[in-house]
């Protein structure tokens, strides 16, 4: 074999016939080696899983991309594949809003096994579980008509509530007027009564007025007291004889008190023969 000594740096470039000499060569050699390095040091990369496990893989190697009961993996080319959530997902516990530097919700939703949870920047929990719904102390609003029945288990409204509560006022409206009457009536009775008392008073003290045979141009005065269930009543009553054939007499009753109340009778008498 024979060498070239001396050769000049031939032209490097595309279309290029020039003779190159070892100098270029090597200078060529030694960015191979670089890229070989360079590519051998980035074929190797590292997966760190959520449990803080890494493990390394190269390039070369085939990676199994598995979804679970939430997540399916696919792949509709040769180029691409799709990672996404399904449709229908079982987790433990879902939860949306803000949270702390510690990951634990300030304010916002949780749903769990628990039940629904919101929680309000204040503190406030609104909670719908098994045992029912606590509603914090907060309004639940638009609430439809529930159905009001002897059975009826439905949530009714303010709106039924204010209906029922004019239906009871209009009741005790006619229940007050039915009590008025009732107690006027009763008022009209005890005047009634107490004047029907006095009456039979009367009646009882006037029966007691007698008078005595007498002549012509003689008179009689007779008193009397009467008295029926408590009320007492006292009377008078004259009698005159103007003339052999006639009788006259009058008799008066009263009940003494503030409401007096009184009796009277006027009579007369005219003796006769028929023959």
């Amino acid at each position: 074999p024979t060498i070239l000594a001396n050769v000049a740096d031939g032209k490097v470039e595309k279309g290029s016939k020039e003779a190159v000499n070892g100098g270029q060569l090597a200078e060529t050699n030694g960015k191979v080696e670089q890229l070989e390095n360079t590519v051998a040091a980035n074929s190797k990369f590292k997966f760190t899983t959520d449990e803080g496990e890494a493990r390394e893989h190269s390039l070369t190697d085939n990676l199994n991309i598995k979804g679970d009961n939430n997540i399916s993996v696919t792949s509709k080319d040769k180029d691409n594949i799709q990672i996404a959530l399904k449709d229908d997902i079982s987790v433990k516990t879902i939860k949306a809003g803000a949270t702390d530097d510690k990951g634990n919700l300030t304010s916002g939703v949780t749903a769990g096994k628990e039940g629904l949870m919101y929680k309000s920047e204040d503190g406030t929990k609104i909670v719908i579980n098994k045992d029912g719904i606590d509603a914090g102390d907060k309004k639940i609003s638009h609430v439809a008509d529930g159905k009001v029945s002897k059975d009826s288990q439905d949530a009714v409204n303010g709106k039924q509530l204010y209906a029922t509560n004019q239906r009871i006022d209009e009741i005790e409206n006619v229940n007050k007027k039915v009590i008025e009457k009732v107690n006027n009536n009763s008022h009209r009775i005890d005047k009634l009564d107490k004047k029907v008392n006095k009456g039979l008073a009367n009646a009882a003290a006037m029966s007691g007025v007698e008078f005595m045979d007498i002549g012509v141009n003689q008179a009689t005065v007779a008193a009397a007291v009467g008295g029926y269930k408590g009320t007492q009543a006292v009377a008078v009553g004259v009698q005159g004889a103007p003339t052999e054939n006639i009788r006259i007499n009058a008799k008066m009753a009263l009940t003494p008190g503030s409401h007096v109340e009184s009796m009277y009778s006027v009579g007369a008498a005219y003796r006769f023969n028929f023959k």
